[in-house]
């Protein structure tokens, strides 16, 4: 099998679908996922990331009633900035 971790990998593996063939493919982290993203792979199985930050935040809130701050973290990578 082939595992991937993220958009970005699940894309690469899509381009080299006619060398992957029937491998299975596990993905994890793949934000709004559609069926086109891996349009060329046979056997793909996985766990879709559902980003809700707004909700998460009011959730912070609601459970931290005193909080004062909160950071948000994140690199100057692509998926970084996405």
């Amino acid at each position: 099998a082939i595992v991937v971790s993220d958009d970005h990998a699940l894309w690469l593996v899509n381009q080299l679908g006619e060398y992957v063939g029937d491998t299975p493919v596990v993905f994890g982290g793949i934000n709004n996922y559609t069926k086109a993203k891996n349009n060329r792979l046979e056997r793909v199985a996985g766990i879709v990331e559902v980003s809700r930050a707004v909700e998460n935040i009011k959730l912070a809130k609601t459970l931290q009633p005193d909080l004062n701050k909160l950071y948000l973290l994140a690199d100057r990578s692509y998926t970084g900035q996405e």
